[in-house]
């Protein structure tokens, strides 16, 4: 095999390596993110009564009563990180699960 082939191949493989960790971080990040919004949701409820917030590295980012406006701002505001922002409605009405 050709050395340049053979480096173009090592440079796949180490982009698909770094593509996978940065994935993995920003998975580990929502998790925690929605830990610490499950945590804090009590003192959400009364800052965000009935509104979409957005949370990342456990603080608040971004707010507001329409889900797609705030999407829409996260994306500008936050382009490479936009899909790691955890996103979560704060209801004033506590909400029963039947599983």
């Amino acid at each position: 095999m050709k050395a340049k082939t053979l480096l173009r191949k090592l440079g796949d493989f180490q982009e698909d390596k770094i593509n996978e960790e940065v994935i993995l971080e920003k998975l580990r990040s929502s998790e925690a993110d929605s830990i610490w919004f499950n945590e804090h949701y009590e003192e959400l409820k009364a800052k965000y009564k009935n509104e979409w917030v957005a949370v990342f590295r456990k603080k608040v980012v971004d707010h507001h009563r329409n889900q797609k406006v705030l999407l829409r701002r996260l994306r500008e505001n936050y382009p490479q990180d936009s899909d790691a922002i955890v996103v979560e409605f704060v209801s004033l009405e506590d909400v029963i699960l039947i599983l």
